[in-house]
């Protein structure tokens, strides 16, 4: 059975993160790297008396708060060392966290099919990538140049694409979750000209400059996407293309064109793995 490795794109408040306690309350191993700080969120989504999950599945989450802290620099805010690239890529390698419990996971190679990675989210992920690179060449603190800038954004790209090529691997046979906020662009990623005023824009995964943008979904066989419905509370997972979105999955004759956000990943992993109906 081949792993669900995935794009979940959605607008702040479409409910990407609360949708995984679906997955926990299937009994899947979520194992989320939180770079938005908002698994408090899920935990009190399932661990809650009012929650309409079952009480014992926050048992099945695990998850890694990180940050980078800021300092004022004459009246800029900058990181006060960059932390947040390095211990993603440690928690890659040997996973070790606290929350809820401890849980000491190993390598994400060792992991199984009924475990999900979660990354939480690939803006946050390339912004610590860019300053991981900044810190490593002694420039976290100095302002850039256009051209260096430019440079700098490059790199983080490279470091960005070599974690995705990782994933993507064969190695990997646990499940992936790579949430992303919505950026709009030309097909080619870059912005329309002012000459361009008809040009057609599409949504992509926002992501760390502009070049990298129409690359990222090739490591992804499933790109859906979360969204909060006009003029009322309800959430929906789309799964084909969406507007000027285009989204995929790996078994598009097994699925339904959308889902409730309460139970759609858990629905959606269920109908790609043929364990029953849409």
């Amino acid at each position: 059975m081949k792993p669900i490795k995935m794009l979940l794109l959605g607008e702040s408040g479409s409910g990407k993160t609360g949708a995984l306690a679906s997955l926990l309350d299937a009994g899947y191993n979520v194992r989320l790297l939180d770079l938005d700080n908002g698994a408090d969120a899920l935990v009190n989504l399932v661990a809650s008396p009012k929650s309409p999950y079952n009480k014992e599945a926050v048992k099945h989450l695990s998850y890694r708060t990180l940050t980078e802290p800021m300092r004022n620099l004459g009246g800029r805010l900058v990181p006060a060392k960059a932390t947040v690239w390095q211990k993603s890529i440690e928690m890659l390698t040997n996973w070790k966290a606290d929350e809820p419990e401890p849980l000491d996971a190993g390598n994400v190679n060792t992991w199984t099919p009924n475990d999900v990675l979660v990354v939480d989210s690939l803006g946050s992920l390339g912004t610590a990538a860019k300053n991981f690179h900044l810190q490593l060449n002694g420039a976290l603190i100095n302002v850039r140049t256009q051209n260096e800038w430019r440079r700098d954004i490059g790199a983080a790209q490279q470091y960005l694409e070599s974690m995705l090529q990782m994933l993507y691997d064969t190695s990997v046979v646990c499940n992936v979750i790579m949430m992303s906020h919505i950026t709009y662009s030309k097909a080619d990623g870059s912005l329309p000209s002012d000459g361009e005023i008809n040009a057609q824009l599409f949504g992509f995964p926002a992501a760390i400059g502009r070049a990298i943008v129409p690359r990222i979904p090739r490591y992804f066989n499933h790109m859906l996407l979360a969204e909060k419905i006009p003029g009322s509370e309800m959430r929906q997972i789309f799964t084909k293309t969406h507007g000027n979105i285009n989204l995929k999955s790996g078994a598009p004759l097994n699925i339904a064109p959308s889902y409730k956000i309460e139970t759609g990943l858990a629905d959606y992993f269920k109908a790609v793995r043929g364990e029953g109906p849409e």
